[in-house]
Formats: structure tokens, sequence, C-alpha cells
């Protein structure tokens, strides 16, 4: 049941996730976590520089949209950075709105109290779908009311053309009014990673290469947003389309999406990030050649003849300097039991293995499942969702387990080898 509408924090804060913040984060841990807790997230931004990103990551999907739900994650989210988690995921649509300003207050209060400064943490959202605010639909209308009022009347969408299924739009006014709303719901002048939300939904109305001539239209306005200082840099968040074959008719390419953003932003473009799920029950983000790149050296060989690799989204992902933040690590709970059941039936690589006995015993399944994702070849972060502070205990414990016993660096290992049991 909701239980009012709520505001969001009263004041922007101004800066953004920064080389030197999130560098000074990583020492205030430096000392109390792993080897290579910390990965480099390169946002293209010469004044912003490359950010030190924590490779456990909290999440704010589930719970009801209640007063309640909000205060655990604000306990939740406070407790993460006490523990040295740094990136932070939502998303517009996650728990209509109220996910990002449970955020937004989360942080707000951080800074104000001095538990962090802005500039060390990174913050991630999504747009993409018609999402109500707080109230479904909000101010006692009907959905197609408020669809109405919120976005046709005002001109933020032109046509119902733009619009897939009913509920998804990436229309370039559509995707900037986002942001705005996004900001104004996290309280926070610039976001650091953007991300259009579950692109392949286009897929379902439009044909393919209207999709591509979408997602140009997208990236193009993403990148105003970046020169306007809204925006850090941006990406997909995807569920299906980067784990299925290239025949099917939600296929994402890489390359293709690469292609774009060069053509609307040049060889420093902003598109910087894919978020895909990948736990141990969902590997095809690894393990599934599905993603054709380009082969340089071959394409000079063979005199200009374009010559293309199969890779995993992985592989394809370090070809184009694309970074991976893996989502839904935990299987949303279905991981959190029956783990050494799953390692012990799925034959596991070696380099596996040793990286979940690195945790030392006692370890939970939770933990091992965090483990597991966080220490893939490829993968920078791995988000959990994480609503009680209970939860950001359990799994930051991976941080000091890390940290005590033997650790067996695997991140320069070529993922492809999996395949073969190395």
């Amino acid at each position: 049941m909701v239980t009012r509408v709520v505001a969001s924090p009263p004041n922007m804060i101004p800066g953004r996730a920064d080389i030197v913040g999130t560098d000074s984060f990583h020492r205030l841990f430096e000392n109390s976590s792993g080897e290579d807790y910390f990965r480099r997230l390169v946002t293209n931004v010469p004044e912003v520089g490359e950010l030190l990103v924590s490779s456990i990551g909290i999440g704010t999907l589930t719970g009801q949209e209640t007063d309640e739900v909000d205060f655990e994650y604000r306990l939740a989210l406070r407790k993460a950075i006490e523990l040295g988690i740094n990136i932070i995921d939502t998303s517009l649509s996650f728990r209509s709105m109220r996910s990002e300003r449970a955020v937004g207050w989360a942080l707000a209060e951080a800074v104000a109290e001095g538990l962090c400064k802005r500039n060390q943490i990174v913050v991630c959202t999504k747009g993409g779908y018609l999402t109500f605010e707080c109230d479904r639909p909000a101010y006692k209308l009907n959905p197609h009311q408020w669809i109405d009022q919120t976005y046709f009347r005002r001109g933020v969408i032109e046509s119902w053309d733009e619009v897939v299924g009913d509920c998804h739009c990436i229309a370039p006014k559509f995707l900037k009014n986002q942001v705005e709303r996004s900001r104004k719901n996290l309280g926070l002048e610039t976001i650091d990673v953007y991300y259009i939300h579950n692109p392949e939904e286009q897929l379902k109305g439009v044909s393919r290469d209207e999709f591509d001539r979408r997602m140009e239209a997208a990236f193009k306005a993403l990148e105003e947003e970046t020169a306007a200082g809204r925006i850090t840099c941006y990406g997909v968040s995807t569920w299906k389309g980067f784990r299925v074959p290239p025949n099917h008719p939600e296929y994402l390419s890489l390359d293709t999406l690469v292609n774009i953003a060069r053509n609307v932003g040049g060889p420093d473009h902003h598109f910087r990030v894919v978020m895909v799920p990948f736990n141990l029950y969902m590997r095809e983000t690894a393990d599934v050649q599905n993603q054709y790149v380009e082969d340089e050296q071959e394409t000079i060989y063979k005199q200009g003849r374009k010559h293309f690799d199969l890779m995993s989204l992985l592989g394809s992902a370090k070809h184009y300097g694309i970074q991976v933040i893996a989502s839904a690590v935990l299987g949303q709970g279905k991981l959190t039991g029956y783990v050494g059941e799953i390692i012990r039936d799925h034959n596991l690589p070696a380099q596996v293995l040793h990286s979940i006995a690195d945790l030392g015993d006692g370890a939970t399944d939770a933990q091992c499942a965090l483990q597991f994702a966080r220490t893939t070849p490829g993968i920078i972060t791995a988000v959990a969702g994480m609503r009680h502070h209970f939860h950001v205990e359990e799994n930051a414990e991976v941080v000091k387990r890390i940290a005590s016993y033997q650790y067996h660096p695997v991140l320069n290992v070529d993922p492809f080898s999996w395949r073969h049991g190395y």
C-alpha cells in the first residue's frame, strides 16, 4: 500500500564522482579490502577521469512502495557507504520513482553528516519506461489520463508512434525529460552513469532499421546531456538483448551500438557502460558467443573486405573498451541458497572455484554467488539488491574475507578459456 507521495530532496548536491574523490574513497579501504576490490570505470570526460568503483554495488529494485521500504533503503545505503561500497544502482521505474528518491535522501544525509563526499560516490540510474510518480497512477487519474497530461500534452512525447507496447520510449525529448526527473528525484546536479533501460523492448514494435535510427537519436540526445554536464557518461541496461542469439528478435549487437556512438559522439564518445544480468544460473554473458566483432587486422589483410570474429559479450566489450556491470548477481534472491549444489553440478572452471575458495570457511551462499560474479574476467562491478542493512553487512563481508585469504587474480584471464576448462 502506498502511504504518501515522497518528496524529492529539497536541494541538488553539486558536483559528481571523479578520480580524486573515488581514489580518496578507495584509500579509506585500501588496507581492509582484498586485491583488486576497486576497478576503473573510464568516462572519457577529462575533468572526471577514470572512476574507481567498488566491485560490489548496491541495487534498489525490490520492495513495496511504502515509507517503510524507503527507510530500509536509506539505512542500507548508508551502511553500504560505511562498509566500502561506492556504486549505487537505481532507476526511475523502480518502485514508481521512490527508489531514486530514497537514494537521493540517503546521499544527501551522508554528505551532510560527513560520511562521504559527493565526488566519492558513483550513482547510476535508468530511463526508458513510462513511469508513474509514487502513486499508481499519480494524482488520482487513471493511467492513460496521467500519461496524456504528463507526457503528450506537454510535448514530451509527440505521438504514440514513439511508444512501444504502451510503456517504452527512447525518443530524444522523452529521454531528456527523464534525465531531468531523475536529477530532481536524486537531488544531484549530475548523474554519473545514465542507462537506456532495456532498449530491446523497442524491437518488439519496430524494425531493426528503425531501432538503429531510434538508438542513434537517443545516443545523440545523451551526448548532449553529457556536454551539458547533466550526466557524465551513458550506456544500456538490458535483460535479454545481450544474452540471446543473433537471430533472436530482441538481440542487441554491441558492435552496432558502438558504431552508432561513434557516429554521434566521435572517437571520444561517452557510451561507456553496459549492464547485463550475470550469475551462476545466467552465464550467457561469458559463455555464449553471440557478438560479431570486426577484426581490424583481418580487414587490412583482406584488402578492405570486412571480417568478423564471433565473441561473447564480455569479449566484445573488452575489444571495444566498454565496461560491463553485472546485475541480478544473486538471481533475484534465488542464489541465497543451494549455491553449493550449483558449484558441484555445473563443473565450473578452476579459476571460479579458486575465487570462491578465497572466501574461506563459513562463507554464505550469497557471498559465494557474489564472489563468482565480481571475479569473472571483464566484470567491473557486481550489483546485488540490498534492501536491508543486514543484507549489506553480509555481502560486504566479502571485502573482509578476500583481504584475509589467498587471492587468485583472474581478471587477466581470457573468459573464452572457460569453454575449454583451463
